[in-house]
C-alpha cells in the first residue's frame, strides 16, 4: 500500500470515530435533556374561607306603660297581730264611714304628672292610696274630706297626703254623698321608698276620732 492509500484509509477510520463518538454523545446528551425536564409544579387547593355567622341582635321587650307598683295584699299574720293594724284590702268603719282600699301604687311620680304636668315633683317619691268610702251617717250628706289619711314609716315618721292635682280632680270625681252612697278617691303621699314596706297607712275620721291602720 502506498503512502496515499494509508492517508485515505487513516482519513476514513478517523471519520468514522468521529460519527460513533457523535452518536453517543447524541443518546447521553437525550437522556439528560430527559433527566433534567422540568416538572410540573405541584397544584395546592385553597383552603375554603369561613362564612361568617351573623350575631343574633338581642330582643328589647317593650317598657311597661304602667308607672307603679300594685300592691294587693300587706303584712305578714306577725305583725298584723302584733300592731293590730288590718291587712289592705280589708273594709273597716270609721265613724260615719265603711273605707276600702282598693290598690296602693308604689313610685306614682309618673301618674302624678300625668294627672296635671303643674303638679310639684315629689322631694321623695310619691305614692298614691286608691280607697272606696261608703257613708252610713245620719247627717244629710258625708263628704270624704271628713276623713283624714296619713302614712307612718318605718323610721317611725308620720306623713300627711300631699296636696296636688290628682285624678280625682281631673275627672271631676264626686266628693260628697247621702247615706248609702259611695265615693272614690285618692290619697297622694311623698315618702322615702325604702322606709314604707312595713310601715302603716292610717285613715282617721275627723268628728269621731276614731281611725284604723292598714299594714304596708
Amino acid at each position: 500500500m502506498n503512502k496515499i492509500h494509508r492517508n485515505v484509509a487513516a482519513a476514513l477510520a478517523a471519520a468514522l470515530l468521529a460519527v460513533g463518538a457523535s452518536a453517543c454523545g447524541g443518546n447521553a446528551d437525550a437522556k439528560d435533556g430527559k433527566a433534567d425536564s422540568p416538572k410540573p409544579a405541584a397544584t395546592t387547593s385553597a383552603a375554603p374561607t369561613p362564612t361568617p355567622t351573623e350575631t343574633p341582635t338581642p330582643t328589647t321587650e317593650p317598657t311597661p306603660t304602667d308607672t307603679g307598683v300594685v300592691i294587693e295584699e300587706g303584712g305578714s299574720a306577725e305583725q298584723l297581730k302584733a300592731s293590730g293594724a288590718v291587712p289592705l284590702g280589708q273594709q273597716v268603719t270609721v265613724g260615719d264611714w265603711q273605707v276600702t282600699v282598693t290598690k296602693v301604687v308604689l313610685n306614682a311620680d309618673g301618674l302624678v304628672n300625668q294627672w296635671n304636668s303643674y303638679n310639684d315633683k315629689p322631694k321623695k317619691q310619691y305614692l298614691a292610696v286608691y280607697f272606696d268610702a261608703t257613708y252610713t251617717g245620719a247627717k244629710r250628706m258625708g263628704d270624704s274630706w271628713d276623713l283624714y289619711w296619713s302614712l307612718s314609716t318605718t323610721d317611725g315618721v308620720v306623713h300627711d297626703y300631699s296636696e296636688q292635682w290628682d285624678v280625682s280632680d281631673e275627672e271631676d270625681w264626686p266628693t260628697e254623698t247621702r247615706t248609702g252612697g259611695t265615693i272614690n278617691d285618692v290619697a297622694l303621699f311623698d315618702v322615702p321608698a325604702d322606709k314604707v314596706s312595713g310601715g302603716f297607712l292610717s285613715v282617721e275620721d275627723y268628728e269621731s276620732d276614731q281611725y284604723v291602720d292598714f299594714q304596708l
